[in-house]
């Protein structure tokens, strides 16, 4: 009889605890094969399927897989390994295993080197396709391993959306450093991505019925979760493409620099004055009033390490996606209160704004005051 413990749950009280193998009688294959599927039944009830993946993995190196080709047997979904997993960890726990089960556990393995054949091939034909003139096979195997590994992460990332797991996104920025990505492997990437992209926001618009129909497996809020995770991964390759290669730091004159810059020192009428045109210099946050229009302008950089710049009169290194415009009706109200205020204050009082945004223009005027840098 088992024995219960404090603090046991229904589950551990029915199952009980994990089956043993110890002095197995062999002799009746009927009953010895009884015996496996009800130990897989507390495995399914009872265990995880990350610890089937694990234990399928350690099963396939206890049985001469290499430890360098063990990745290529880890890219199915976590619940496939389920199949097999208990198996796995009867044979570790010292199960020899009958005929019938390690050839249901060799098919198994047959199918996921399949799929992981067939991944590659779909992945180099896509790669194929991206037209890039003069580029080396040597960046070409390259770009077609990073296509491999991302599209095993938007993978693994809608498979957790599917499930209704916790999910955490990925961020694209750690992904290109880890890999060395430059501005060519960032191209082919981006024209890789684009489409799935694309196909996504489709789908989420319901601008083709096929393709919201394709997606129906997702929610609506967990669909707007992958297309905001395709987003970033677009919105960063963009500005890897955007910026040339780094070469040596050149120290900049921020005095030379916002020299011929035009804008308006103070604003009597809302007594308000402008920041130091220096500080836009290295910035990665500025916002811009014209007093004239009244349109209150936000210029946002793609990251912490692409900066805002200055040249002539015009504001560089902001990214599209995050820079934006609106015109204020009421801006006595609102105007002074933003010059000290924080990022967070800033975007949240532009948001309650009920004007409509549009796409902002970086040339400053006379009429332009600066009024915050971050």
């Amino acid at each position: 009889m088992t024995r219960i413990k404090r603090g046991d749950n229904i589950e551990k009280i029915h199952y009980g605890p994990e089956p043993e193998w110890k002095n197995v009688d062999y002799s009746n294959h009927d009953d010895l094969l009884w015996k496996i599927q009800k130990a897989m039944n507390w495995y399914h009830a009872m265990s995880s399927s990350g610890k089937s993946k694990k234990w399928y993995l350690e099963y396939l190196v206890r049985n001469g897989v290499k430890k360098n080709d063990i990745n290529r047997y880890g890219h199915e979904p976590k619940v496939n390994y389920d199949k097999v997993g208990g198996y796995c960890r009867m044979y570790l726990k010292g199960l020899d295993l009958p005929a019938e089960i390690v050839n249901r556990i060799n098919s198994f393995t047959k199918n996921v080197f399949d799929n992981y054949s067939r991944r590659r091939e779909v992945t180099e034909e896509n790669i194929e396709r991206v037209e890039v003139l003069s580029i080396q096979d040597r960046i070409k195997k390259q770009v077609g391993e990073l296509c491999f590994i991302l599209d095993q992460k938007f993978d693994a990332y809608i498979e957790k959306l599917k499930n209704k797991e916790n999910v955490q996104a990925f961020k694209m920025s750690d992904f290109c450093k880890e890999n060395n990505v430059k501005k060519p492997q960032a191209k082919l990437l981006y024209e890789y991505f684009k489409p799935q992209m694309e196909e996504v926001r489709q789908a989420v618009e319901n601008e083709d019925k096929d393709l919201k129909e394709g997606w129906s497996f997702l929610t609506r809020p967990n669909l707007k979760k992958l297309y905001a995770q395709y987003e970033h991964v677009i919105i960063y390759l963009e500005s890897v493409m955007s910026h040339a290669p780094r070469r040596r730091k050149v120290k900049r004159n921020p005095e030379r620099m916002v020299k011929n810059l035009r804008y308006m020192e103070r604003f009597e009428e809302l007594d308000i004055v402008s920041k130091d045109p220096k500080k836009i210099i290295g910035s990665t946050f500025c916002v811009l009033f014209n007093t004239k229009t009244r349109e209150l302008t936000i210029l946002e950089s793609y990251d912490k390490e692409t900066t805002l710049y200055v040249k002539g009169t015009t504001v560089f290194g902001h990214c599209e996606k995050k820079s934006t415009k609106k015109i204020v009706r009421n801006p006595e109200n609102l105007i002074k209160s933003l010059q000290n205020s924080s990022k967070r204050v800033i975007l949240d009082e532009f948001k309650r704004l009920g004007t409509k945004e549009s796409q902002p223009s970086t040339r400053m005027n006379v009429n332009t005051i600066i009024l915050q840098v971050l």
